[in-house]
């Protein structure tokens, strides 16, 4: 079975099986796409089989690696790999997972800025500057919301 069937299939699968955002599956499709076209530059075999291995996929691992992305980047990279050994082996496409034996990379700690007080208390008090009073309301709720409970920004929409 060729990987770009496998490929199509499985995000047929993601879409209406397990129902994931679209934004999940946009992500998905992308990175098992520079996954596909790094391995056509590299001439692996286009075979499921002998494209998705765990030599091929620490190769690809490395050069993710060469090209400069973070650790957590390459973490994010192997997210749909992994479902998809998954998919396959539960289709019985694949009877191991070739993700199994692959060790990512350490992840660095995430930077978060964090806002202070007074930058916090001049956001709020800039919302007073609108003419209308249910924008001014709107905005305050929605700055509120986000300052205080800590939510994303998509949550909070």
């Amino acid at each position: 079975m060729l990987f770009k069937d496998v490929i199509a299939d499985f995000l047929h699968h993601v879409r209406h099986g397990l129902n994931l955002t679209p934004n999940t599956i946009r992500v998905y499709r992308s990175w098992l796409g520079v996954f596909q076209r790094w391995a056509d530059e590299e001439q692996v075999p286009a075979n499921l089989d002998l494209r998705f291995t765990t030599p091929v996929l620490r190769r690809f691992m490395y050069s993710c690696s060469k090209k400069g992305l973070k650790a957590r980047t390459i973490h994010n990279v192997f997210a749909p790999m992994k479902a998809l050994a998954g998919f396959c082996i539960q289709n019985g496409m694949l009877t191991d997972d070739p993700c199994a034996a692959l060790q990512l990379p350490k992840k660095e700690a995430p930077y978060r800025p964090l806002a202070t007080d007074q930058e916090l208390a001049a956001l709020l008090a800039a919302t007073e500057r609108q003419s209308d009073p249910r924008r001014v309301a709107r905005d305050r709720a929605m700055l509120s919301v986000l300052v205080y409970c800590g939510v994303r920004f998509q949550e909070l929409l």
